[in-house]
């Protein structure tokens, strides 16, 4: 496909706002940080082969926010994956960024269920993976300085599934992650290299089957438990979003950029080919 192409419209999703949305928020939110700096990049090593990887929830309301917009560019990522994409989302983003980012693939859609790239390398895309629960995932290559890599883009569903109770929901939002993962990846028709996006969990569910398949999850190796996402103006905040990467990579860094006024901030992954230097991931069969 062209430097950029525009998908058909996704099916239309909805963030959840009033009671259930409060509820969510203070179930989601079970590591409570507010008020502290997050930590930021190491110093870049070497020039080598590398590729710079963000993920980015931008909130579909936001899309004429100058801070979240900007917030965008300021990743200085390669690739960015994006979630909550809507037709207002991909014309700011063409107008703002088509320079800087010749590649670009769009998946806008009503409420929160749009996708997109950002690439400043060639993309090809493998299929708008239809949604299991709640909204859909999109499988894209990408050709690298690292080599060609299978990325998929994920946006796992929140409080509830569609006409499900708020109580139900919440308590199968674990095993439904999973579910949704299973599914997504068996549609994919070859095993992605890396997986992001925004997950609507820390750990288990999704983030424990696809590390139990041998993915390693960048920000848990390099700073655990720092928050992508916050509510109550941050008095809440918890890592819902996640890049996880197979065995044939490692990530050198990763960190959040606070910036933007989404619920949900950057995080950004530098990754390498494995054997080319980064820390070691922990072996998930041995559990070190």
């Amino acid at each position: 496909m062209g430097p950029c192409a525009t998908r058909p419209r996704a099916p239309r999703g909805a963030r959840g706002g009033g009671l259930a949305g409060l509820v969510s928020a203070l179930v989601l939110a079970s590591n409570t940080l507010a008020g502290c700096d997050a930590p930021g990049p190491r110093a870049r090593p070497a020039p080598g082969a590398e590729l710079t990887l963000a993920t980015f929830n931008v909130y579909f309301p936001a899309a004429d926010d100058a801070e979240t917009v900007a917030a965008v560019g300021e990743t200085q990522a390669d690739v960015i994956v994006l979630q909550e994409i809507s037709a207002r989302w991909q014309s700011v983003l063409e107008q703002r960024y088509g320079g800087a980012y010749p590649y670009r693939l769009f998946a806008p859609a009503g409420g929160a269920g749009g996708l997109g790239v950002l690439s400043r390398f060639p993309l090809r895309d493998r299929g708008l993976l239809r949604p299991r629960l709640k909204h859909p995932a999109w499988l894209v290559a990408v050709s690298t300085p690292v080599g060609e890599l299978n990325l998929l883009n994920v946006h796992l569903r929140a409080s509830a599934r569609p006409g499900q109770d708020l109580v139900s929901g919440l308590l199968g939002l674990s095993s439904d992650h999973e579910l949704e993962m299973r599914g997504f990846l068996d549609a994919c028709g070859v095993e992605p290299d890396v997986v992001a996006g925004d997950f609507n969990e820390a750990q288990g569910g999704a983030v424990g089957w696809l590390v139990q398949r041998g993915f390693v999850d960048a920000l848990s190796l390099h700073h655990a438990g720092e928050p992508t996402w916050r509510a109550l103006r941050g008095l809440f905040a918890n890592t819902l979003d996640h890049v996880l990467y197979n065995r044939s990579l490692v990530a050198a860094d990763a960190w959040v950029l606070r910036r933007g006024h989404s619920d949900h901030w950057p995080l950004i992954v530098r990754l390498r080919r494995a054997g080319a230097g980064g820390p070691r991931a922990p072996d998930a069969a041995s559990g070190d």
